[in-house]
């Protein structure tokens, strides 16, 4: 699944920057009936980092409406810390903006939704660039990876579990390493 993801968020990634660079050819109805349809949350904020669209997948995972969010500064509606030492993590849109290119946000990141709420992402950002290359924007790409963590935990307990069981059973003696270590006696 993770690669899948990956491959896929590109793919959104590259189909959204493509679209919001091109909007001005655009009817705005169609922009936004496909960017509402994608099931990565997209959140678009304008050069100086305040929120100017995001989809309901964004909606839900920052906890704010779009008309509450828009105007807004992107560190009001998008915090984001780490969820091991809980400092803030570096503003995605000052990195791409100070960048100029496609950013992968760190690991480990939590998202703090307006209700407190917090949830664990996966995030990239790139620049939105005019007709002349100037960036006006940036657009940020976020995903809920609460599922995967889970799995990730249960994964690494199920090998600790089997870790613990050979090392039992090669304490056990010479007639248990076949059963520790698939050698036998």
């Amino acid at each position: 699944p993770g690669v899948r993801h990956f491959v896929l968020s590109r793919l959104a990634f590259t189909f959204v920057r493509w679209y919001l660079t091109t909007r001005a050819c655009v009817g705005a109805a169609r922009l936004r009936s496909t960017l509402t349809s994608l099931g990565d949350a997209v959140l678009v904020t304008d050069q100086a980092g305040r929120v100017t669209f995001l989809i309901p997948v964004a909606e839900t995972l920052t906890g704010w409406p779009q008309a509450d969010a828009a105007g807004q500064d992107l560190t009001t509606i998008f915090k984001i810390v780490n969820e091991a030492t809980r400092d803030v993590v570096e503003n995605p849109v000052d990195k791409v903006l100070r960048l100029g290119t496609i950013v992968g946000m760190a690991n480990h990141t939590l998202l703090i939704a307006r209700n407190g709420t917090e949830t664990p992402i996966d995030d990239s950002g790139a620049p939105i660039h005019d007709a002349d290359r100037t960036i006006s924007g940036v657009v940020l790409v976020f995903r809920d990876i609460t599922e995967r963590k889970a799995a990730e935990v249960e994964r690494a307990d199920l090998l600790a579990r089997e870790r613990a069981a050979r090392a039992a059973a090669r304490a056990s003696g010479p007639s248990s390493r076949f059963l520790a270590d698939g050698i036998p006696p």
